[in-house]
């Protein structure tokens, strides 16, 4: 192994009130982990791409959720893309590509049960943490297998120019449904209609609720929520008999000491509606549905999807403030390898 250290981040301190424009990550070495501590059907891996998600300032709250919070000195933990250095494991071979849950760390030590190798053939493996990764898989079941949208009905999503919320407007329009997006600045919400979404407001400078009445004159058939927030209870004033509200995300109430209280939740039971949370590793023996779904879509060019690059390990935590204070379009994935031209110096 030619690097003679081992680059790991790790949770400093909980985030304060001054996240995300104050930085609670710690960047640490040490000597990376060798052959000979590698067990059978375990491999030793190289970290080449790590996902950035909202649900990750969960984690570093200290909020127990599916998973156990990071706490302070903990690695932070992250779905990544790894390549093999060294395997104990019959199927893997050095210089095989998989994905599963790593951590912010240059090298490690993994078990082979919970990692999907990841195809050879496919020339940009990184879209295994976003359009083919948890960010479609999300908006796939989602909005497929709760939100049920119909010909002719009306979807709204919100973070619209989002990882997930990009495919799900996609997804909503491929059957025909009426879209109208939400996203946080003018060159987001022209992006989102690039997607094929009918209109797109801003919440940032728009009239939120006067918008959803000109746009939705009918009332809302499907919310797919990533957002929380006032925005959802603004939404359940304008629901439709049956309809159907998919809890993907809240992101207005993860960096917020005090949560927004919904108020409209009643309008539920006035339009018989459904209103569903799920979490996307409920549907992992579907995965393989999904993902065939999604990457026939792409190689049809029917299917766009973008990608906010960040370079280096140690920019993971820039990432993660990018990703909170909404400055990303599209997923954020950080690309461990810096490009040729762009190698820092040590």
């Amino acid at each position: 192994m030619e690097e003679e250290y081992n680059v790991k981040i790790v949770l400093e301190s909980r985030p304060g009130k001054e996240y995300p424009e104050k930085d609670c990550f710690q960047i640490t070495y040490g000597k990376p982990p060798t052959e000979s501590e590698v067990k059978v059907d375990q491999i030793l891996v190289r970290v080449k791409f790590i996902s950035i998600d909202a649900s990750m300032r969960v984690w570093i709250s200290g909020a127990k959720t599916y998973m156990d919070p990071v706490n302070p000195g903990d690695v932070m933990p992250a779905s990544c893309i790894g390549e093999v250095v060294f395997s104990r494991s019959p199927d893997l071979n050095k210089g095989d590509l998989v994905l599963g849950l790593m951590k912010w760390q240059k090298y490690l030590i993994l078990d082979r049960k919970g990692l999907m190798k990841v195809p050879k053939e496919y020339p940009q493996p990184e879209h295994f943490l976003g359009v083919l990764g948890t960010n479609g898989l999300t908006a796939y079941f989602g909005m497929f297998d709760i939100g049920k949208p119909q010909k002719g009905e009306t979807v709204v999503i919100s973070a619209a120019a989002g990882a997930v919320g990009q495919i799900a407007v996609q997804l909503a329009k491929s059957v025909g449904a009426r879209v109208i997006g939400m996203a946080g600045s003018k060159d987001k919400c022209e992006f989102v209609k690039t997607l094929g979404a009918d209109e797109c407001i801003n919440y940032k400078d728009d009239d939120i609720f006067k918008k959803l009445k000109e746009y939705c004159p009918k009332g809302i058939d499907v919310y797919f929520d990533n957002v929380g927030g006032e925005i959802l209870d603004l939404c359940l004033l304008l629901v439709r008999d049956n309809c159907r509200i998919v809890m993907c995300g809240a992101i207005s109430g993860y960096n917020s000491t005090k949560p927004y209280a919904i108020k409209n939740y009643q309008r539920l039971i006035i339009k018989k509606g459904l209103m569903q949370g799920f979490i996307v590793m409920d549907y992992a023996k579907r995965y393989k549905e999904a993902i065939a779904y999604l990457g026939n879509l792409i190689s049809k060019n029917q299917l766009k999807h973008t990608e906010d690059v960040l370079y280096g390990l140690d920019s993971a935590p820039r990432g993660l403030r990018r990703l909170i204070s909404g400055d990303n379009t599209g997923k954020v994935i950080i690309k461990c390898d810096y490009p040729e031209k762009q190698q820092p110096k040590l």
